[in-house]
């Protein structure tokens, strides 16, 4: 028997939908029991700490590539300066994002040690941008990560 996606799954950009799919039905399960519609559930499936980190490790092989010479800890700033970027054009069509203008300045001074500490500044970026409730933002992204 043949059951379709749920519409917040088939909202996901290939990639996410990719990276979620065994978390699919508890997933679904949890964003029925907690009454969350289906736009919002996709957009905090896609602002997980799981997708996040995923996407970052993604773009980091991506610059490694590209930028040989460039040391580790000036990569880790181009990751998430990009990501920063990228986001600020999107919502600058929409409205202004002083917060986000903030952290791409105070960008400028950040050295990241270590990838970990990288991913976890992106992640807590994500999720203030989102603007998720935190309770539920934790638990989908326990869900995905205990899924994979």
């Amino acid at each position: 028997m043949f059951f379709q996606k749920p519409r917040w799954y088939r909202l996901l950009p290939s990639e996410v939908s990719t990276l979620c799919r065994k978390a699919c039905g508890p997933l679904e399960k949890y964003r029925k029991s907690a009454g969350i519609e289906h736009d919002v559930f996709s957009a905090m499936v896609a602002a997980s700490g799981p997708v996040v980190i995923a996407n970052l490790l993604r773009s980091d092989r991506t610059i490694s590539q590209l930028e040989r010479t460039l040391p580790e800890t000036d990569r880790w700033a181009k990751v998430v300066r990009l990501r920063l970027e990228r986001k600020l054009s999107h919502v600058a069509l929409e409205t202004p994002n002083s917060w986000l203008r903030g952290a791409l300045r105070e960008l400028q001074f950040t050295r990241f040690g270590s990838f970990l500490e990288m991913a976890q500044y992106a992640v807590e970026v994500e999720a203030r941008e989102a603007g998720f409730d935190r309770e539920n933002a934790e638990k989908v992204s326990e869900i995905i990560e205990s899924n994979q």
